[in-house]
Parts: C-alpha cells; sequence; structure tokens
C-alpha cells in the first residue's frame, strides 16, 4: 500500500529515512509530489510540505436541502435586470429559509462514511449556504447557515487567483469572477462551475514542477456545497460515498443534470463541518488540508 504526501520539495541528493511527525504536520508551500510507503520517506533536504496523506483530520460533515419558506415568497426576489436575487432580511425577524432532508458523512484517511448523525463531532469548524440558480447560472454564497440567520447578505461565488502556483480559491472573499487557469485534462471545472466561471484562455498543460497547475482549494465547506449542488439531490448520497480519495475529490465517470425535469430551478444546500478534536492543532490540520489539492 502507499500514500500520497502533497506538496514536497526535495534535493536532488537524496538518502533513505522515515518522516518526522513535524514535516508530515507542517504547513508550507509549493513544489512536487512524491509516493511513500507507509514506514519510509525517500527524501533528502525536505524545503516544502503542504500536508500528508498520513495527517488528513477527521471529520463530520452535513449537507441539508436549503429551500425559501412560504413568507419569502412574499418578498422581492428580482434584481433591477430582472435576475433572480436571493431575499436577506425580513424586517419581521424570521428566517426566510428553511433546511430538510440531512445527510452526514464521517471523513477520515482515505475513506467517507455515510453515518446517522456526526455524533461526538460537535465542534463546528464551518458552515456554508449554497444556492444556484439555473437560469442565471450563478451561485449565490453565504458563509453561515442561512436558514437560522434573518440579517445577512448573499454574494455571487468568486474566487482568489494564486498567481504563484497559478490555482484558485474558492472563498466567501473571493475577488475575481473565474477561475485563473485550468488544464486539459480537468473535469469539475465544467461538472461544478458553469461557463460563467471557467478560466478565460485555452487550458494548459500543467508545468511538472507545479502540481497545483489548475487546482481548487478554499473553504471546505463551500467547495462540499458546490459538489452538492453538481447532481441531483437524490444522488447526493451516492456522490459523496464514492468519489474522496485523501483529502480530495474526484468526479464521477457519468455526467448528470443539476436539475431534474420539473424540479424547482433554484437549487440551495448548507454544509456543515464539525470536529471531533477542537484543538488549535486540529484546526491547524483542517487550515492545512483547506491550503492544499480539493479538486485536482
Amino acid at each position: 500500500m502507499s500514500l500520497t504526501l502533497v506538496g514536497i520539495g526535495i534535493s536532488t541528493n537524496c538518502r533513505s529515512r522515515r518522516p518526522t511527525s513535524t514535516e508530515k504536520s507542517t504547513l508550507f508551500r509549493h513544489s512536487y509530489f512524491v509516493t511513500l510507503s507507509p514506514a519510509r520517506l525517500y527524501t533528502g533536504r525536505i524545503t516544502t510540505i503542504l500536508i500528508g496523506a498520513m495527517d488528513l483530520p477527521p471529520y463530520c460533515f452535513g449537507v441539508w436541502r436549503l429551500e425559501l419558506t412560504d413568507e419569502a415568497h412574499t418578498f422581492p426576489q428580482t434584481d433591477d435586470f430582472g435576475r433572480w436575487d436571493p431575499p436577506t432580511d425580513d424586517p419581521g425577524n424570521a428566517p426566510l429559509y428553511r433546511t430538510l432532508n440531512p445527510i452526514f458523512f464521517h471523513c477520515q484517511d482515505n475513506t467517507v462514511t455515510h453515518v446517522g448523525g456526526c455524533g461526538n463531532f460537535t465542534s463546528l469548524y464551518s458552515v456554508y449556504s449554497v444556492q444556484y440558480d439555473h437560469e442565471d447560472c450563478a451561485f449565490w454564497i453565504v458563509n453561515l447557515d442561512a436558514s437560522t440567520a434573518t440579517d445577512f447578505g448573499w454574494r455571487r461565488l468568486r474566487f482568489n487567483h494564486d498567481t504563484d502556483h497559478h490555482r484558485s480559491e474558492a472563498s466567501f472573499h473571493g475577488t475575481n469572477n473565474k477561475l485563473l487557469v485550468e488544464r486539459p485534462d480537468q473535469q469539475w471545472p465544467s461538472r461544478v462551475l458553469t461557463d460563467a466561471y471557467r478560466a478565460t484562455g485555452f487550458p494548459q498543460n500543467a508545468p511538472p514542477e507545479n502540481q497545483f497547475y489548475g487546482t481548487l482549494h478554499g473553504d471546505l465547506a463551500l467547495i462540499l456545497g458546490l459538489l452538492a449542488l453538481s447532481v441531483p439531490d437524490n444522488h447526493i448520497l451516492w456522490y459523496f460515498s464514492n468519489h474522496y480519495n485523501w483529502g480530495r475529490w474526484n468526479m464521477p465517470v457519468q455526467s448528470f443534470p443539476r436539475l431534474l425535469p420539473g424540479a424547482n430551478p433554484i437549487r440551495g444546500v448548507v454544509v456543515k463541518i464539525y470536529l471531533g478534536d477542537d484543538s488549535p492543532a486540529t484546526r491547524e490540520r483542517m487550515r492545512a488540508l483547506e491550503n492544499g489539492i480539493i479538486l485536482p
């Protein structure tokens, strides 16, 4: 059995030794992918590390379907250009959204398990509400549970650009409408996003020295929400149960429509991530996971 350690820079004069715990968990930026056995790592002077597969933090996440309440339909829902504009504030201080049909998953190492609830994973790490407007092909996001908040603002999905590594970051505070770059061998940009978010220009192959090229990292709950909306509601359980690989999410062989025939053109989900251990070290491991490669 082999594991993959992400982002290790090595010198050319290699020697065999065991990786230290510091090397497996310290967060840096950059460079090469190498394969190792669980026991031995062949490397010389380690210069950069992101996160090792042996150090992936266990976590639990829940996915709820999000929809407008009956009261919300009495509020204006279009902007000056006639585009859908999700309501955010009820003068009566009542939530305008409700959640239904939660599905929970436990992630540990290379395994995702569908569970009945998060059990001992009680510490909330992050939460996102994500909505997709099929007519406008746009995603709306907010980093809270829209079903419990009464005064907040949705934002259109945007990305931050990491020009050092030519990759994109999904974040509530993104500033760019499109991905920075794409590769011709990638499937997730066309499956997870719509054309409006695709990178400008032709996809390019990744340089050998930059395995981050074209990848997506960022707020995990947001990316999980985008993934949930990339398949119909009745495929969410199947998707998350079968497409996880050491911290990364892969695309299914078969593509699916985002909406089933006759479905509401507005779809939404709430995603919450819980930790079993709320120590600073565990949160640092989660941040390292989010700064690695979530969509390759």
